[in-house]
């Protein structure tokens, strides 16, 4: 998977405080990074404001990190996050951290529960939330990507037999991505 599908990033100064007795970042500093970057995602998609607005948030029911490689200091982390998938209730939070030469040290995933806290119990995740949400996911980006691919042959292949591509279009298409695939730079140099 390539660094560039990791939609978020958060620059992390390494401490002296942070090491072990083999000099290098304890292991369960890489744990605090991963909860920094999650906490980055939680803001960044709206999940922190829903629990202080409304008593609804994510709640953290598993977390895992492979080490690759060992971090020192003096120096800085890099932890780059995105949307593992989305379900009804849960989702996963994928994450690598990377040192000051853009190695991967590290990679995790957390999984998290859309909670109710006040009732304690899982409510399904809100349709605007999981949309918001999706911006930070690679399938999305490439699904969209896709379909914008399958237009473009679309076009060619109807200006070539002179038939509107409009025509030909299947309904069941969002607008949102109807749209966007109108006013793309791909449909404007067919």
């Amino acid at each position: 998977m390539d660094l560039h599908d990791y939609k978020l990033s958060l620059e992390l100064r390494i401490d002296f405080s942070d090491l072990d007795m083999y000099k290098h970042v304890n292991n369960l500093t890489f744990i605090r990074f991963l909860q920094s970057g999650r906490v980055n995602f939680w803001e960044a998609t709206g999940l922190a404001k829903s629990f202080s607005e409304s008593d609804h948030g994510a709640i953290l029911v598993s977390t895992h990190c492979d080490f690759k490689k060992s971090l020192y200091y003096p120096g800085k982390a890099v932890v780059k996050t995105k949307l593992g998938y989305i379900k009804n209730s849960s989702f996963a939070v994928d994450q690598r951290i990377l040192n000051e030469q853009g190695e991967i040290c590290a990679e995790g995933r957390d999984v998290a529960v859309y909670f109710d806290f006040s009732k304690n119990k899982s409510l399904p995740i809100p349709a605007e939330l999981k949309e918001v949400m999706n911006q930070f996911s690679f399938f999305v980006a490439q699904f969209q990507w896709s379909f914008l691919y399958l237009f473009h042959c679309v076009t060619l292949l109807c200006d070539r037999r002179g038939i509107s591509p409009q025509s030909v279009l299947p309904r069941t298409i969002p607008g949102p991505t109807r749209a966007f695939w109108w006013c793309s730079p791909v449909r404007k140099s067919a």
